[in-house]
């Protein structure tokens, strides 16, 4: 990490030429540079500035405060140089982007010295199932004797180490820093979910995946995104860095029975991408076949053209036979011997997905983080496949995000529960009656029956009330969340938590059939 200013900036330029800079031959002062950052608040001296545009705030309005605090050169969008050109042309270097998130990923792929070229990487993207699939892949990895390091929506592991995660795929600087860790640690596989918003705002340009998988496609995100053939674009995007990855060879996994698989494997094609299929058909080169569920386990068979392999996962659901046969493709890739994969399914374990406790009464409760109208379908078709008595679903949906799917979800609950009892997520700075309502509309529309309860714990404690032997209530959408966030506050709040309180006043005993590690 001790680069001189001067060989930063002339890797960078040949990587990415900058539209106009104040470099342009020998600099007077050529420091050590002490870092890169994107918030002035970081800057130390010697350090190297990256202001960039946001949604919320501009990086440019805090140049100033990175002066101040020792920046050696600054990164600046284009449109903005002639002014930061006239008040600082004399104090440091200055280079201009018209993409300065490009310019910070390669800045921090050189100053952590590329640390996802010394990894074995994979990508996964797409709706759901991104995080069952890196635990999967990281499980098995592990049975095998690699060391593994893991960054997702629940959590990042370097090794056994458990690091926050307060964002599903971090920015290229965060993201280079955890790589560069994971070297220093002796980690040889790094297996990450990769959210469309990383790959819109270029937080994983330039890294050198090995191999990536694309899993499914749903309405989410559509308040960031402008309609569904945008979302899908930008996850298409996933398929350009591993085309750009400077190791040989490289794998896309596609999802063969997607609607529009046909689509993913012409531009797997079209960029010469090595790419294989899974899915429940022979058309898949991954295919699953004899698929049996009951409550707390799936076994099938995956079959690759003479190869036949039988599985068993700690997981009911078709849903994740689709999250196995991808995994399962990605190892056999890596090169991982059968007997590890078969070993590593068996112990698969995912806070917050279809964790699963019986009540005293014979009924059962499921925790899942399902929060698209997709995720719900797909965990709610598993359910009915398991012949319950009914089912009482309990969900809400996200305040300041996609209120479109908001409908979707209600429809798809008041058709296939017996109740739904609606109530609040994480309501941000809405008004948690109206997003119950606009997921009602969807209810009413196939005149499901339901229930209003905006306390998410009174909605869960009337569930757990309503149900009898044989029932299953779903709890949805926050799964491993251990928090809300409400209009002026984030307040504790756990489902798992609030299903154990109820049961404990209710019943004296609780059988929990979850596979917490």
């Amino acid at each position: 990490m001790a680069m001189k200013l001067s060989a930063i900036l002339e890797s960078l330029t040949a990587m990415l030429p900058p539209e106009r800079t104040t470099h342009n031959g020998p600099l007077n002062d050529d420091p050590l540079i002490s870092g890169i950052e994107n918030d002035s608040r970081k800057v130390s001296e010697k350090g190297i500035f990256v202001a960039i545009k946001g949604y919320q705030s501009d990086g440019h309005h805090f140049i100033d405060s990175a002066i101040q605090s020792g920046a050696s050169c600054l990164v600046i969008d284009d449109l903005d140089y002639d002014t930061v050109y006239k008040k600082y042309q004399d104090a440091l270097p200055i280079l201009s982007f018209k993409n300065t998130r490009k310019a910070l990923a390669l800045l921090s792929r050189l100053y952590y010295d590329n640390p996802g070229q010394k990894l074995k990487l994979i990508g996964v993207t797409g709706t759901n199932g991104k995080t069952t699939i890196t635990y999967m892949i990281r499980e098995i990895l592990r049975k095998a004797g690699r060391k593994v390091g893991l960054l997702g929506t629940i959590c990042n592991y370097i090794d056994d180490k458990k690091i926050k995660s307060p964002v599903t795929t971090p920015d290229s600087l965060e993201l280079n820093r955890l790589f560069h860790e994971m070297v220093n640690k002796g980690i040889q596989y790094a297996v990450m979910e990769v959210s469309s918003h990383a790959l819109y705002l270029d937080r994983v340009y330039g890294l050198d995946f090995d191999c990536v998988i694309f899993t499914n496609l749903s309405e989410d995100h559509l308040d960031f995104h402008k309609d569904m053939d945008e979302y899908l674009r930008v996850k298409e995007l996933i398929f350009d860095v591993l085309s750009q990855s400077t190791k040989h060879p490289t794998l896309a996994v596609v999802n063969q029975d997607l609607d529009f698989s046909d689509r993913l494997i012409s531009k797997a094609q079209r960029l010469k991408l090595n790419y294989k299929t899974y899915g429940l058909t022979e058309q898949a080169d991954y295919y699953g076949t004899d698929i049996h569920f009951s409550l707390s386990n799936s076994a099938f068979i995956v079959k690759n053209g003479t190869e036949s392999q039988s599985i068993e996962i700690p997981m009911p659901g078709r849903f994740n036979i689709y999250n196995t046969l991808a995994s399962f493709a990605a190892v056999r890739f890596l090169g991982i011997p059968l007997a590890d994969i078969v070993a590593g399914f068996k112990d698969i374990s995912v806070p917050g997905r279809f964790e699963m406790i019986q009540s005293g009464n014979g009924a059962f409760i499921v925790i899942d983080y399902a929060h698209t109208d997709d995720a719900i379908q797909n965990v709610l078709s598993t359910l009915r496949d398991l012949k319950p008595r009914r089912i009482i679903s309990v969900f809400g949906s996200g305040g300041d995000r996609d209120k479109g799917k908001r409908p979707l979800m209600g429809e798809v609950s008041g058709k296939m529960s017996d109740l739904t009892i609606v109530t609040s997520d994480n309501p941000r700075t809405e008004d948690p009656n109206l997003i119950l309502d606009d997921i009602i509309v969807g209810i009413n529309r196939v005149q499901g029956k339901y229930i209003k309860i905006e306390s998410r714990y009174e909605a869960i404690k009337e569930a757990i009330h309503l149900s009898e032997e044989g029932d299953i209530v779903l709890i949805a959408g926050k799964g491993h969340e251990d928090y809300q966030i409400l209009k002026d506050k984030t307040i504790h709040f756990d489902d798992k938590e609030a299903v154990e309180d109820v049961l404990k006043n209710r019943f004296q005993t609780i059988n929990r059939m979850d596979h917490d590690s």
